[in-house]
Formats: structure tokens, C-alpha cells, sequence
């Protein structure tokens, strides 16, 4: 499975490895800066990224993690669970990817 950006913005996709990595507190929002992972490296072909409650915004706007390199990987799992929807807020993980570049998700099964 191939996304470009045009495919993934226009779904809108909201958001995060078969080590799991799990996107943290580096000093920007690129996945492509080793911090921002747990372990520490972003991750590859063969990996599943992750998107838990770290890093989530309470919004549907406010980008928090920005692919802003090529890159492949076997599956991704956006999945917070903070939040109130009772209350209104939600937790959400907003992904942009720049411009001219792609997220590959190779994996079939268990895309989540």
C-alpha cells in the first residue's frame, strides 16, 4: 500500500513499529529526527510506528508529527486513548507529509 501526500491529506488522516517504535519527545516533529522515537531512530521497512497518547493534541488541526522524508514501513497503528469525548476533547495524532514525499506502508495485515 502506497500513500502520496494528496491521498493522505484528503482523507485527512489523523493520527504516530516488527520492532515498535513509538514517536516521542524529540526537539521537532519529523520523523525523520531519531529522538522523536522510542527506541531511538525512526523506523524502517520492517518496523511498526506507532501513535499512542504521547504527542496526541486535543484538536483536529494541530500537526504533530510531519513525515518530511521518503520512507517505508510495515504498518502503522494510530491509536490514542486520552481524551473526553463526553467532554468534547479529543485526543488525535494530525499527520502532514510534505510536498513530493511518501509514506510506503508495505504491510497487508494488521494495518491498524
Amino acid at each position: 500500500m502506497k500513500f502520496t501526500c494528496p491521498q493522505l491529506w484528503k482523507l485527512a488522516v489523523l493520527s504516530a513499529l516488527t520492532v515498535i517504535h513509538q514517536l516521542g519527545a524529540g526537539n521537532n516533529l519529523f520523523w525523520s529526527t531519531p529522538a522523536n522515537w522510542s527506541p531511538a531512530g525512526p523506523p524502517g521497512p520492517n518496523d511498526e510506528a506507532r501513535f499512542f497518547d504521547t504527542g496526541s493534541t486535543n484538536d483536529n488541526l494541530s500537526i504533530n508529527n510531519v513525515v518530511s522524508a521518503d520512507i517505508t514501513i510495515e504498518r502503522l497503528w494510530v491509536g490514542p486513548t486520552n481524551g473526553s469525548p463526553a467532554l468534547g476533547i479529543t485526543a488525535a495524532h494530525n499527520m502532514f507529509i510534505n510536498p513530493g514525499v511518501t509514506l510506503t506502508v508495505k504491510g497487508t495485515n494488521d494495518n491498524k
